[in-house]
């Protein structure tokens, strides 16, 4: 009551329970910011409500404030083991009660932050994926020694390898000879050009018609455009 009483200028939406079957029933039906928990309550003891919330994906973001009169080493540490956030002993300063709370309020805005952030890219992971798996052209990367460091699943329609199978080709491997040099002239006199400050990087890219072997053995041809990536200090 008293620390009830201590919060309601400042967090008006508090429910105050009796007992531990009382928090688990009432973090089913409605959402809360923040737990501040005793050890040494009816029915569920304060560890075992910990354990049942942070076990459960709805409620284990929810941060856990012990407050309570056990301060033995053992106590903090089954705390914490429970899955408790932070763990303050009786009786509390006002001041600390407070700022250990927005203290664990900030941290679960930044993790949901990190989340949803996390969220975000999962979805456009797997926008890229499905455009990816179903382009028809094929996309590839190398590094500058024309190492094949990715390709997409297109290249099976156009060469006939696998993704596996073209990643352990060279270029020399995948190209006619004349159509080889062509295409290492080209980009290294792109890459001289760049380095020399002659063109920028808005320039630097190439559009060339090669000639391509297929697993096969028979060749076919195709458009060639090759644009390099940029660090943030602006080396290819």
């Amino acid at each position: 009551k008293l620390t009830e009483k201590i919060l309601k200028d400042i967090y008006p939406c508090i429910d105050r329970v009796a007992n531990g079957l009382e928090v688990l029933k009432k973090i089913n039906n409605e959402s809360y910011d923040i737990i501040l928990l005793d050890i040494q309550i009816p029915i569920v003891n304060g560890y075992e409500v910990c354990l049942q919330l942070k076990s459960n994906s709805k409620t284990s973001d929810i941060p856990i404030i012990f407050i309570t009169g056990k301060n033995d080493e053992t106590d903090i540490q089954k705390a914490f083991e429970a899955g408790g956030n932070d763990y303050l002993t009786k009786p509390v300063r006002v001041t600390e009660l407070l700022e250990r709370i927005k203290l664990q309020l900030k941290i679960k805005e930044y993790i949901n932050i990190i989340k949803n952030q996390n969220i975000e890219l999962i979805e456009k992971e797997k926008k890229y994926r499905l455009i990816n798996d179903n382009i028809i052209d094929v996309i590839w990367v190398t590094d500058l020694n024309l190492k094949n460091l990715y390709v997409s699943p297109s290249i099976k329609k156009f060469q006939g390898y696998d993704v596996e199978e073209f990643l352990n080709l060279n270029q020399q491997e995948s190209l006619t000879e004349e159509s080889f040099i062509k295409a290492k002239e080209t980009i290294e006199g792109y890459l001289i050009q760049y380095q020399k400050g002659e063109i920028t990087k808005d320039m630097i890219a190439c559009t060339l018609e090669l000639q391509y072997y297929r697993k096969d053995g028979s060749i076919v041809w195709g458009e060639l455009t090759a644009t390099p990536f940029f660090d943030f200090e602006g080396n290819i």
